[in-house]
């Protein structure tokens, strides 16, 4: 799991992304799927969570019920829960 947890972290990323993309040439109107496209996303998923999602995330099976709850009403899903942390939330229960 390669999560970021500080704001600054966060924001130094998205800084990152825009060093990279600034290098592209202007698009003409198409997707593009270049190394350095792929590079800004690559870079960019670092900073898929804010602090506090990645923190809960990061406890994995040590998180509580209210946490996980916390998480779907962030707009997480439980498939994305458990990719992240092997944690399914089942009959209002957590279960790992």
């Amino acid at each position: 799991m390669n999560l970021v947890y500080e704001q600054v972290d966060r924001i130094m990323v998205i800084e990152k992304v825009g060093n990279i993309l600034a290098k592209h040439p202007p698009l003409k109107g198409r997707n593009c799927e270049c190394e350095l496209c792929q590079h800004a996303s690559e870079v960019g998923s670092m900073a898929r969570y804010s602090p506090k999602v990645a923190r809960i995330l990061s406890k994995g099976a040590d998180m509580t019920t209210g946490e996980y709850k916390y998480l779907l009403r962030k707009g997480l899903t439980k498939t994305e829960i458990k990719r992240e942390t092997g944690v399914m939330l089942e009959g209002g229960r957590k279960k790992s």
